[in-house]
């Protein structure tokens, strides 16, 4: 039946095949491209605010953001909370934007656009809920490649409560995928 001769065989039959099935994959993947990584990044900031443009910075503004690259587009997910001192509004916003950016090793800088929804209670202690546009605009400087401080203009357009504003931002990416300088995705 199971002979010492018959198992060596058997054996030597199995590691044949299966040296053989990790040839022809080492051989595949060779010949394959490398899946290249998304480039992606996340802002934390702290700006004034303006309930409209020319008001001076009336407000203080929180905010945190999440980007990715997909092709030469990039898309970003945004939350921010802001309060205006003079008319007491306490307000959020979640935005979604797709934009394009220029970046190298040291330095990055785009351009968003989207629309967000807002929230919040208004003078009265009234609960509202708003549909508008977002704008944002960072320029951010990179002296350790993936950890950088920046600036961010934005605005936040609707019907209720507009939001304008600049943020100071704290900017956190991913490894940096070596490219050369000025070249966009």
């Amino acid at each position: 039946m199971f002979t010492r001769n018959n198992l060596l065989k058997i054996f030597f039959a199995l590691g044949l095949l299966l040296g053989l099935s990790n040839m022809r994959a080492t051989a595949q993947s060779a010949t394959k491209k490398p899946k290249k990584k998304a480039y992606q990044w996340g802002n934390l900031a702290l700006g004034f605010t303006m309930e409209r443009l020319g008001s001076g910075g009336n407000g203080l503004n929180y905010y945190f953001d999440y980007n990715r690259a997909l092709g030469k587009i990039y898309l970003q997910g945004g939350v921010e909370s802001f309060s205006i001192f003079q008319s007491e509004y306490s307000v959020y916003s979640f935005h979604l934007a797709a934009g394009y950016v220029v970046r190298n090793r040291l330095f990055l800088y785009g351009m968003f656009l989207g629309p967000a929804v807002q929230s919040g209670y208004d003078i009265e202690g009234k609960f509202f809920r708003t549909i508008g546009a977002s704008a944002n605009m960072p320029i951010v400087v990179k002296p350790l490649e993936d950890l950088g401080i920046g600036i961010a203009l934005y605005s936040n357009i609707n019907s209720k409560i507009t939001d304008n504003g600049i943020r100071i931002m704290l900017h956190i990416s991913s490894k940096y995928d070596k490219r050369p300088a000025f070249i966009s995705n």
